[in-house]
């Protein structure tokens, strides 16, 4: 719940700003459709799960261990798999050198340096989210620990 509330918003903030590039012309309404299901119909889905099955948020050091797990993990898997084997997308930095291979092309328009700031700003995001959930599914008179 935490990493598709996650998902969603940088998702959407970042298809608004342009950071996937320009829009792909000839997408029928099934694409157009099936963007939407991906990016938001699944969240609804999912929170229905969460809120009125799951017995989520019971114990913090499992949950927000497994939620940092899975963010490092994710960010090691770009930074040392995915992108060192792929050779597109393509972007040029401010120096004037080309990076590519990262899964999202605005990863890379930015150095080293602005991917840590990315990855942080993406961190504190997905805390603020956690703690979203969190009380969400506890409800009000709940503390978030």
């Amino acid at each position: 719940m935490v990493l598709n509330v996650l998902v969603f918003v940088l998702y959407w903030v970042i298809k608004l700003l342009g950071g996937f590039g320009a829009a792909e012309s000839g997408w029928s309404i099934f694409d157009v459709l099936k963007d939407y299901y991906m990016h938001f119909g699944t969240s609804v889905f999912l929170f229905a799960e969460v809120l009125f099955y799951s017995k989520a948020f019971q114990d913090f050091r499992k949950e927000f261990s497994v939620f940092g797990m899975i963010f490092v993990g994710y960010i090691c898997w770009m930074e040392f798999f995915v992108q060192v084997r792929n050779d597109f997308p393509c972007g040029e930095l401010a120096d004037g050198t080309v990076s590519c291979g990262y899964p999202y092309l605005f990863l890379n328009y930015l150095d080293v340096e602005g991917r840590l700031i990315f990855y942080f700003i993406v961190l504190i995001l997905g805390i603020i989210s956690w703690g979203g959930c969190r009380k969400l599914v506890k409800g009000p008179g709940h503390s978030l620990f």
